[in-house]
């Protein structure tokens, strides 16, 4: 990734813009929200109070409500990727990062040794033969103290 073979300082400023972008989703969310819970307040008030002609009001109240809410799903989905993309850049700037795809490359270039996955295509028959001896202590304890 570019980002990695960037100087700290520029990684950091990066990380900055970032986090800008993810505050200033994070306030449009919040005001979004406020404007939701002015409507509905006020909504609910109408219908307590009965004041005249709160009907046609309220109506339009939840016509604005509606509106509101289908705001507030773009809104949360662009916080969401803005939150995502600035804790992907904070990782990415952690000193000793190091991308899953050179693991994969170093991990194709081990020696596994003495080990011979061949070999042990007969290990699960083996180990159905084999007594599990906890099964005669448990034997012995329920005789000897007759549980």
């Amino acid at each position: 990734m570019a980002f990695m073979r960037k100087k700290p300082k520029a990684q950091q400023t990066i990380i900055a813009e970032k986090q800008e972008n993810f505050n200033q989703q994070n306030r449009l969310l919040q005001e979004r929200l406020s404007t939701l819970d002015g409507h509905a307040m006020e909504a609910l008030t109408l219908r307590t109070n009965g004041v005249d002609d709160s009907d046609r009001r309220i109506q339009a109240l939840r016509d604005e409500i509606h509106q509101d809410i289908a705001s507030i799903y773009t809104v949360m989905n662009h916080q969401a990727r803005s939150h995502l993309w600035l804790e992907l850049h904070r990782v990415l700037a952690i000193n000793g990062f190091v991308a899953p795809d050179e693991l994969e490359d170093l991990r194709t270039g081990l020696d596994y040794g003495l080990l011979d996955l061949e070999e042990l295509d007969g290990l699960d028959t083996i180990l159905k033969n084999v007594r599990d001896p906890f099964e005669d202590i448990d034997e012995e304890f329920i005789e000897k103290f007759g549980l």
